[in-house]
């Protein structure tokens, strides 16, 4: 841009200097006439002091008599006293003076620049135009961005500047593309922050309207008061349940979230949550098998991560379906442990796939079972926080499968290459190999299933 615009600028100057000499050249001006009249006088007088010292005053004034018809505002001629300023002398002694007989004309300062206005008047038209050009093509993109800051300031988070801001700068190009993607990200905020009003208000309005009619049944029949009761203390949990979700939504959303990182290991740490999920599965014969290496350490937070793989767990067999199974897979790498949770429930729609992390979307079978819609939004934020992503893909058999992947050590997966860093297959006698070294093979422990 720098370049550019030195260019632009330097480009300009050089073309008022060109326009203003050929003004010049095409209308001849003439220099100021005192200016010449002064010139003559000093060719004459070098010339007549030339003339005395080879042949003395009385030969200068003679070829002067020749030459004065040629300089007829002109006198010279002889000073017997030497006493004129600026007196020629030859080597006799004898002096002679110049004297322009127009020389009582005064001069104003106006007339002396008289001659040179016209170039001045015109000289500054032209750099005048240039100067004005110039600074619209300067002006014009910072008018054009200024206007869309005001509009943005003004509430109208709509506003774009692709099309207004036109141009070959690329600079300008890329501050223009800026522009946009930061208002369009400013109006997915605003637009996801009134979906998330309005969807914790939905929220919390349903089980409070329950609560109230449930007080005005109790209220109008006292004796339906032991049959209320369950249906109050399991919406009351539900308000708890939402309360304490967003709360830990709004703290995992900050920038800086302060983690206890610690040395732990994903196995012991997943173990009790898949203990407590085959227990919920058994009304509906929901089988939860866990394949694993003996151990799996790794550094990280041990409370965000049990809450990220309680929530994918306990979600995954909240919409499996009867008679089915849920297989919870964990393996390595160099630098990597994958954990992948599979169910055969209906799965979700593909459309619906991106938004499956979002809060208060729940997408997939709406049954009564059905949260808030906001235990995977958790996780997916807790998973970020250690460095690691976590994606969900439909199965092709039936079903979701939710794979998360953890940098081995906090904070540090970026310094390994990414071939060493690869995502780990899943299969039972890769998984095997894996634990070969730590266990026998024949050892029934090889592999861990509940």
């Amino acid at each position: 841009m720098t370049l550019r615009f030195f260019a632009a600028i330097w480009g300009v100057l050089l073309l008022t200097l060109v326009l203003f000499g050929l003004v010049i050249a095409t209308l001849d001006w003439q220099p100021p006439e005192e200016a010449q009249r002064e010139f003559e006088q000093r060719i004459l007088s070098q010339q007549m002091t030339h003339l005395a010292e080879i042949g003395g005053v009385e030969n200068a004034l003679a070829i002067w008599a020749m030459l004065a018809p040629a300089h007829e505002d002109f006198k010279v001629a002889a000073d017997p006293s030497c006493l004129v300023s600026g007196d020629i002398r030859d080597e006799a002694g004898d002096c002679l003076f110049i004297r322009d007989e127009r020389a009582s004309r005064t001069f104003t300062g106006l007339a002396k620049f008289e001659p040179m206005l016209t170039p001045l008047v015109l000289g500054a038209v032209i750099s005048s135009i240039a100067a004005i050009l110039l600074s619209q093509w300067l002006a014009r993109p910072i008018r054009i961005v200024s206007r869309g800051l005001k509009t943005l300031a003004g509430g109208d988070l709509g506003a774009r500047l692709g099309q207004d801001l036109q141009t070959s700068n690329r600079e300008l190009l890329e501050l223009g593309a800026a522009f946009d993607h930061a208002a369009e990200q400013l109006q997915e905020l605003s637009v996801g922050r009134q979906r998330l009003f309005h969807d914790i208000s939905h929220e919390i309005r349903s089980p409070l309207a329950r609560l109230r009619a449930a007080v005005e049944l109790m209220e109008s029949d006292p004796r339906r008061y032991s049959s209320m009761l369950g249906q109050m203390e399991t919406d009351i949990r539900r308000l708890d349940q939402l309360i304490e979700e967003i709360l830990i939504l709004a703290r995992y959303e900050r920038t800086e979230v302060p983690l206890r990182i610690e040395a732990l290991d994903l196995v012991e740490l997943i173990e009790p949550i898949i203990a407590d999920a085959a227990f919920e599965g058994q009304d509906r014969n929901v089988r939860v098998e866990f394949e694993a290496p003996e151990t799996l350490p790794l550094r990280g937070d041990a409370e965000l991560l049990h809450r990220t793989f309680e929530n994918i767990i306990r979600n995954a067999i909240k919409y499996s379906p009867r008679d089915s199974r849920v297989v919870v897979r964990a393996a390595r790498t160099t630098c990597i442990a994958t954990i992948r949770v599979e169910d055969e429930g209906h799965g979700v729609a593909h459309e619906d796939l991106p938004h499956l992390f979002t809060p208060f979307v729940r997408v997939g079978l709406q049954n009564e079972t059905a949260g808030v819609g906001l235990g995977l939004a958790i996780a997916y934020r807790a998973v970020a926080l250690h460095g690691g992503q976590i994606t969900a893909t439909n199965r092709p058999g039936g079903g979701l499968s939710m794979i998360v992947s953890l940098p081995l050590e906090h904070g540090s997966s970026g310094s390994h290459k990414p071939h060493q860093c690869a995502v780990p297959e899943f299969n039972i006698n890769s998984i095997t190999r894996h634990r070969s070294s730590l266990a026998d093979l024949n050892d029934p422990t090889t592999e861990r299933k509940l």
